[in-house]
């Protein structure tokens, strides 16, 4: 890069090479004279400074690689296709540079999926930090490793018996294309800021899965065949006398005791697994279900259904159970409702909203040096065809600055915070033609989060 070109990038060629790792510069003459580090490695060649088009075929805009062509249409979004390596595609702009005697390419290899990569000799590092195709792929490939994770974990699962590898077998497929769903449609949307907010209220429910599962595996841990494993070997030894074995002293009446207390137990844990598996049916079923909020936002409508506002809030509270629940860390839980008759509403919508606000006023708590931890819900009409929903807790409180910045994305007032849940909270009720506020007298006098939406007492449909 000339000197003159390194005045108006204002960067000398090292750091510009650094900067766009994937870029070109074209002197007037139609020859390359810069590349970036990651393009020069891939195109040795491009070292020689040799005519732009015997390296390149511009694929988009249709012109031929000659420099006037390119300065005619340098505003167009440009493809580019390496004669050295066809499958890799640049995607870029060009600028003008040093009074149009030079143009630079400013680009990166066009992928939509990890696949893309292999075989080019690239890797997620070889890419600006700037670049926003690097976020959105390795947003995909950590979407990959937990999918990969969700799946390991069930077939885990499966091998209880036939019945529960059946049913888990069903609701893993389930979050797999939950999961694969919401990449489409988070890669329709190109913003990575909506699939964080997603992902954060997925990862609220696979908190609650993951309980469940503990305690599936804590259920089939404690097992009982050791015992039966016992008495039939005592059986067995006695085969040939059995009857006389049994009926000498208290025999008959310790092994009926034995059998009574054993057939309890077994029916006791068969009753806890399928409390649990029905637990796990619903954590998968609100998954799906945000997936299908998130398409709905795409397409501009939602899902409008008639609920009990009092069921809601019991769900937010069942699916934050993964975290400490209120007995673990003396939490008294108050919650009045006097929308008695159910209303029309987004009720996932909500039920997300809801689970931010009770998980935050938890973790409030629990860290507050306050002998009575508490936490309030209450549920009214504050106007008519309007439902007020307040989460208010006597916690550690937030301070006045952070009160305005509360709902930002990426703000947060946690060492463990990701600043996602809040901000997609208050994107959640402004969807649903409401709003979300917070209030709270300062540090160490704990807040309120109210939820403020449009409902109705008909069943219909938002547009």
């Amino acid at each position: 890069m000339n000197a003159v070109t390194s005045q108006v990038i204002g960067l000398d060629p090292r750091a510009f090479a650094t900067a766009f790792p994937f870029h070109l510069v074209i002197a007037a003459d139609g020859n390359v004279i810069q590349s970036g580090s990651v393009l020069g490695r891939l195109i040795p060649e491009l070292a020689e400074c040799g005519p732009f088009g015997e390296s390149f075929a511009v694929i988009r805009p249709a012109i031929e690689p000659e420099f006037g062509a390119l300065v005619a249409r340098c505003e167009a979004l440009f493809m580019l296709r390496a004669r050295a390596v066809p499958a890799m595609m640049l995607k870029g702009q060009m600028l003008l540079l040093d009074g149009e005697q030079a143009m630079a390419f400013l680009g990166s290899p066009w992928a939509t999926d990890l696949v893309d990569l292999e075989g080019l000799d690239i890797t997620l590092r070889d890419f600006a930090l700037h670049d926003p195709i690097a976020d959105y792929l390795f947003l995909l490939q950590t979407q990959n490793t937990a999918l990969a994770d969700a799946r390991r974990l069930a077939d885990e699962l499966a091998q209880l018996n036939r019945e529960l590898e059946s049913r888990v077998q069903e609701r893993t497929r389930d979050l797999a294309a939950a999961q694969t769903q919401l990449v489409e449609a988070s890669r329709r949307a190109g913003m990575a800021e909506i699939a964080s907010n997603v992902l954060h209220n997925i990862g609220n429910v696979l908190n609650s899965v993951n309980c469940s599962t503990g305690q599936l595996e804590r259920h089939i841990r404690v097992s009982a065949a050791a015992e039966v494993a016992r008495l039939a070997e005592l059986f067995h030894q006695h085969q040939h006398d059995l009857t006389d074995f049994l009926s000498q002293g208290e025999r008959p009446r310790q092994v009926a005791e034995f059998l009574c207390a054993l057939a309890d137990r077994l029916g006791r844990r068969e009753r806890d697994m399928a409390g649990e598996l029905a637990y796990l049916s619903r954590h998968i079923e609100h998954l799906k279900a945000i997936v299908a909020v998130q398409q709905s936002h795409a397409r501009g409508a939602a899902v409008i259904e008639q609920v009990a506002v009092a069921d809601v809030i019991e769900t937010a509270f069942q699916f934050t159970r993964a975290g400490p629940d209120s007995e673990a860390i003396g939490v008294a839980i108050e919650c009045q409702c006097t929308v008695v008759e159910p209303v029309s509403m987004d009720r996932h919508r909500v039920l997300q909203v809801l689970i931010n606000l009770v998980k935050n006023a938890y973790q409030a708590v629990k860290f507050a040096p306050v002998p009575d931890k508490r936490i309030t819900v209450r549920a009214f009409e504050s106007d008519p065809g309007r439902l007020s929903i307040s989460v208010a807790d006597n916690g550690v409180g937030i301070s006045a600055e952070n009160v305005i910045r509360i709902f930002e994305h990426g703000f947060t007032t946690r060492p463990d915070g990701h600043g996602f849940g809040l901000h997609a909270s208050a994107n959640a009720a402004a969807e649903m033609g409401g709003r979300l506020h917070c209030r709270s007298d300062g540090v160490g006098r704990g807040a309120e989060f109210i939820l403020d939406i449009p409902i109705s007492r008909a069943l219909q449909t938002a547009a």
